[in-house]
């Protein structure tokens, strides 16, 4: 069975350790990915980045 790039998203609902194993098993390809929201209190602008781990 191949690995899809939809696998490759990290959902931080889920248990550090599963997280931080992913992260290991899926190093070079297809590598991690997830989306992080910023929010500037001061202006309540809010961004939302994703992030992609190789």
């Amino acid at each position: 069975m191949q690995i899809s790039q939809e696998e490759s998203w990290l959902y931080f609902d889920k248990e550090a350790l599963v997280l931080h194993n992913k992260v290991r098993g899926f190093l070079g390809w297809p590598g991690t990915r997830a989306r992080i929201l910023v929010v500037d209190e001061k202006s309540d602008k809010r961004n939302e980045l994703e992030l992609k781990s190789i």
